[in-house]
């Protein structure tokens, strides 16, 4: 589940906290008889822990009632919490029963979960069709997420023929109401000439708004742009800045590539413990190259204390990711190994630890 829609479940649960002041004593007696909205607010309660201990299954059974007896709020947060796991188990199924049921109703925000689960295969399998389907419900009620995920559908063939007018239509939609999402599809449409010559510039200028609205891939490729001079003057201090918000985003290219200027000292002074730092985190996200860089940076000492044994477990690691390279790199390493200490390397690359 993406942290976009977790955090939907989590406001709509925070929002009815503080929609006005609470007698839990009254709210329970109202829930007890009946009370569909005291049900949903007393299952916020319970959720959240506030007023209360906190007791998810009872908040489960509290937003149940309510969902059944037809209260749209309670429906869509099931939804949300049977898809995450909010304090349960997760359960795919009934988050979909609970999310179609928001989403029959006319709830948006539940239209778009259930596009984008069926447009990446979580929770159900992949299908395109229905993706557009949910995303075209949301978006004709202004939902601006929708829209730049319907847009992309369209404009790039995925669930029907590809429409890249209706996409673009869609991605300006979004943009306008300042999502995002639909800035960034905008600016890709841009920089790869979706509809005609490519206009790096005018992607650059979506990017940055995107950038600076918190997309991280839009942030990613931002830094990008300035660190190849693409649409704008080349500036490694800007491509520099970008890649730490896109790395600290969890953007595992902008992860390498600031560790890479940190390692040469462009765009920031030279600082091989942060290089170190930032390989780490790529590597340890499955990046072959990261683990390849970072094991040369602890065979020469630098940014980390030196040690062979483990520059050997990180070039292991690097090869069973592909980074085939590392092969000859490994080998005049271990030249100088003990069989003990190249025993202790491949059971910690090994071990993953």
């Amino acid at each position: 589940m993406t942290v976009r829609l977790l955090a939907a479940g989590l406001l709509f649960i925070a929002t009815t906290l503080i929609a006005e002041p609470t007698d839990i004593e009254s709210l329970t007696d109202r829930a007890a008889e009946g009370d569909a909205e005291a049900q949903f607010r007393l299952g916020a309660h319970y959720h959240s822990g506030r007023d209360v201990e906190s007791d998810a299954e009872r908040a489960v059974a509290l937003f149940e009632a309510a969902a059944g007896q037809g209260h749209e709020r309670a429906k869509l947060v099931l939804g949300f919490i049977f898809l995450d796991g909010m304090g349960i188990d997760p359960d795919p199924e009934q988050a979909v029963h609970w999310l179609e049921r928001a989403a029959r109703a006319g709830n948006a925000p539940a239209q778009e979960t259930l596009g984008w689960l069926y447009g990446v295969g979580e929770a159900v399998e992949q299908d395109h069709v229905a993706a557009r389907h949910y995303f075209s419900l949301a978006a004709e009620q202004g939902d601006a997420a929708a829209k730049a995920q319907l847009g992309y559908l369209l404009a790039y063939g995925y669930g029907g023929e590809p429409d890249i007018e209706g996409g673009l239509s869609l991605f300006r939609a979004a943009a306008e109401q300042g999502e995002p999402m639909g800035l960034y599809n905008l600016a890709i449409a841009y920089a790869e000439g979706l509809n005609g010559e490519a206009d790096p510039g005018r992607a650059h200028a979506l990017y940055h708004q995107a950038a600076a609205a918190g997309h991280h891939e839009a942030q990613y490729n931002l830094a990008a742009q300035y660190d190849f001079g693409e649409g704008v003057e080349q500036d490694l201090v800007e491509a520099a800045r970008w890649y730490r918000k896109a790395a600290e985003g969890g953007i595992l290219d902008a992860m390498y590539n600031l560790a890479v200027l940190y390692e040469e000292g462009e765009g920031v002074e030279q600082d091989f413990t942060a290089a170190a730092h930032w390989f780490r985190q790529a590597a340890e996200q499955g990046d072959a190259y990261a683990a390849l860089d970072l094991a040369k940076l602890y065979a020469e000492g630098r940014g980390v204390g030196a040690d062979p044994v483990r520059a050997y477990g990180w070039m292991t690691r690097a090869i069973a990711g592909g980074a085939s390279e590392a092969s000859a790199e490994r080998e005049a390493l271990g030249a100088t190994l003990t069989e003990a200490q190249i025993t202790e390397a491949e059971a910690w690359a090994e071990a993953g630890d």
